[in-house]
């Protein structure tokens, strides 16, 4: 939505057209699928307890860091260090719960991911675990996410349980006013009051943490949160009783369900947009570009070849499908989050994507504009990778200055239509239906320019350059004759 570059009686009217269409600061979530009468447990061992580069006119959030400085070389294009939080010391005999549902909401948070967006971040340190002050950028301005610690000043340590569950579960502020959907609300409100309510205690058990967070700077009328009565008319739909059950699936199925459409809010990245900001539902995780990476189809369609150890074994290793390191706000959810869940809810969560049936993803407008290099090493690591990484089906292995040479000699603009088009083991946009030409082109760009920067060795261990800043993750590909 660019209306802001536009008269002020156009603003007016597109203005009065968000309000009709929801459209009102609508940034981030919108209702997750149908679901189907228990909730399944809550944490391991509970029991059965209570009830990105957006396509055109599509809208994302993008966390957490300003603008980065341009690449000052090629080994620092995929540089998207962030320094990770670590989670705070739990007090369990704080008296805010027992031990036992303290320790729930603390695997509920981490299910959830929410140090994720409550902690303030730069390219290389994080600020205080769950302090809140991170700038989340929209077409409307700028959000702060809020500090959640129990500090009674700036934080949730005057909260009664019902403003919590109230917060969580239904998107109302202390003050009764909407909050923005930039907080998943309408996917943790298939949680139930006392999941909410472990939550709450958990928070209440760590130290509290004296932190205002910026106001935010959002463009009038988009500061009216009265406006959001329209969106969440259209795209809120509350589950009182919190996730239902299908009688029909077993409670595996049931339990990733949950934990894809509920804390998890997968949809939040793999499924598309649409212009009032809420996910697609025909296309419920079917793929979409955030912050310049593919989130991927993680369908039945996108995960048909992919057996459920496999996906489990890129939430517990933090390795990517062909053993690259995984890239973008991905990353972050596995670090953060996926890697805490047990064996059984990561088996749960890839059972359940290997049944989920939706429409493709729409290919995005075709463009003819040339992107940067950084855009091309964004489709590279989502993409490209699989194949380029390692030289796999008889691709040119990045960093193979030879090999590479000799395909550009024969032009760049016959490997723009290779890799566009398809050619024998090349598949049409390596298999990225959904990338516009002008992003191939720039992943090839990227190829190019790195391995012409490689040094010119015959056999040479070399680390890759998408992982040379994390050295931690580091794997050494060896570029030969």
């Amino acid at each position: 939505m660019r209306a802001y570059a536009k008269p002020h009686s156009q603003m007016a009217v597109r203005a009065v057209r968000s309000v009709v269409l929801g459209v009102a600061l609508a940034f981030g979530s919108a209702a997750a699928p149908a679901t189907a009468q228990d909730s399944p447990s809550a944490y391991p061992g509970a029991g059965p307890v209570e009830g990105g580069l957006p396509r055109s006119g599509r809208f994302r959030l993008y966390k957490g860091r300003s603008a980065p400085r341009p690449p000052q070389s090629p080994t620092e294009l995929l540089d998207e260090t962030v320094g990770y939080p670590a989670y705070p010391k739990v007090n369990y005999k704080s008296g805010a719960a027992s031990e036992k549902v303290i320790r729930q909401g603390e695997y509920l948070v981490k299910a959830g991911d929410c140090i994720s967006c409550h902690t303030n971040k730069t390219r290389h340190e994080a600020g205080p675990a769950f302090a809140g002050g991170l700038k989340m950028k929209t077409p409307f301005g700028d959000i702060y996410s809020p500090n959640i610690t129990p500090d009674k000043e700036t934080g949730i340590g005057k909260y009664q349980k019902w403003q919590f569950r109230n917060a969580l579960r239904n998107g109302i502020r202390v003050d009764g006013s909407y909050l923005y959907p930039v907080m998943p609300f309408v996917h943790y409100n298939l949680l139930v009051n006392s999941e909410v309510d472990a939550i709450f205690a958990y928070l209440k058990s760590i130290e509290p943490v004296s932190n205002e967070p910026p106001a935010n700077t959002l463009e009038i009328p988009f500061n009216e949160r009265e406006l959001l009565a329209g969106w969440r008319l259209l795209y809120f739909d509350n589950q009182k009783n919190g996730y239902r059950r299908d009688p029909k699936r077993s409670a595996v199925w049931n339990r990733g369900r949950f934990l894809v459409n509920g804390p998890g809010h997968c949809g939040m990245c793999h499924s598309p947009m649409n212009e009032a900001g809420a996910e697609e539902k025909k296309h419920y995780l079917s793929g979409d570009f955030i912050n310049g990476y593919w989130a991927p189809d993680i369908t039945s369609r996108g995960l048909a070849h992919v057996s459920v150890a496999d996906i489990v074994s890129v939430f517990a290793r933090e390795r990517g499908l062909w053993n690259g390191q995984i890239q973008g706000d991905m990353r972050e959810a596995v670090h953060d989050s996926l890697r805490f869940l047990t064996a059984e809810d990561q088996k749960a969560i890839a059972t359940y994507l290997k049944t989920v049936k939706s429409e493709p993803t729409p290919p995005a407008p075709i463009s003819s504009e040339k992107l940067p290099l950084r855009a091309g090493a964004k489709i590279y690591t989502s993409v490209c990778s699989d194949c380029h990484s390692f030289g796999g089906l008889g691709a040119p292995q990045i960093g193979d200055r030879k090999a590479w040479l000799r395909l550009v000699d024969q032009g760049r603009d016959r490997l723009y239509a290779v890799a566009v088009h398809g050619s024998g083991d090349m598949p049409f946009k390596g298999m990225c239906q959904v990338c516009t030409p002008a992003q191939i082109r720039s992943a090839v760009d990227y190829m190019i320019d790195v391995s012409l920067n490689a040094p010119d060795q015959g056999k040479l261990a070399r680390r890759s350059n998408f992982h040379s800043k994390f050295p931690e993750h580091d794997t050494l590909l060896e570029v030969r004759k």
